[in-house]
């Protein structure tokens, strides 16, 4: 009887082992198929955009014994190309890489990663952009108007972040009133009106009339290798028509 009860968790001891070495057998090191994907977390910081890098060893990822040190290689090697292009005060994190050729002995990988910004980062002649080209737009509408800061482009979302705000306290402290950013973001929406850099007439007098707003700015950045350019628009909400637009390289 005793040897009855037993044969149930017998059984059960069994199954635990073979579910064990099962899971254990079908966990494979990263390849091409399947890379590796290290996270470093950085909650709420700005994210200055991705990038690439190609890197070799004489490690084959195939190994296990091999992942963290080509771990170590891959954010090694991302980190350094992020900080050519960004300065110091940068760290990369979401990184992927994985296996794509051999060549002469050596393996070759592929790795990405996304750029954030580390607390004290600044984006070097963007701030003076801003002021410039606010004070360059200022000269097209009278003071007191109300304006909409509607639409920001940039390939780099730690530029839209950062432009947004400013470009709200630039108009400001020139005696501008700016209608909030969350409640125009609302009628949008209930309205289904789309904005872009270039605003159709449809929408900018339905947003004029839903809001109050005379004014609505539209800004973005491009990038093409080395240069950065800031490019801002003001259309009159009344007529649909450009009233000014400033541009300045940083």
């Amino acid at each position: 009887m005793k040897n009855r009860e037993r044969l149930p968790h017998v059984f059960a001891g069994i199954s635990l082992a073979v579910f064990i070495v099962l899971g254990l057998a079908s966990a494979s090191p990263p390849t091409a198929a399947n890379p590796l994907q290290p996270s470093i977390m950085f909650p709420d910081a700005i994210v200055l955009g991705t990038v690439d890098a190609i890197f070799e060893s004489n490690l084959d990822s195939a190994l296990a014994a091999n992942i963290d040190r080509l771990n170590q290689i891959a954010i090694s090697t991302l980190r350094e190309a992020a900080r050519r292009e960004h300065g110091d005060l940068v760290e990369v994190t979401e990184i992927t890489w994985s296996r794509f050729g051999l060549a002469g002995g050596r393996h070759q990988y592929s790795a990405s990663g996304t750029v954030v910004a580390l607390p004290g980062f600044r984006f070097p002649g963007l701030e003076g952009a801003l002021g410039r080209t606010v004070e360059d737009l200022a000269r097209y509408f009278p003071a007191g108007s109300r304006i909409a800061i509607a639409h920001i482009v940039a390939a780099d979302r730690g530029y839209a972040d950062l432009i947004d705000g400013r470009l709200e306290h630039l108009f400001r402290i020139r005696g501008f009133n700016v209608f909030d950013r969350s409640q125009l973001d609302i009628v949008r929406a209930e309205q289904q009106l789309g904005l872009d850099f270039v605003i159709d007439e449809r929408t900018a007098v339905s947003i004029g009339r839903l809001t109050g707003v005379s004014v609505i700015i539209t800004s973005r950045v491009v990038v093409a290798g080395n240069l950065r350019e800031l490019q801002i628009r003001a259309v009159d909400t009344t007529t649909a028509r450009l009233i000014g637009t400033a541009l300045e390289q940083f």
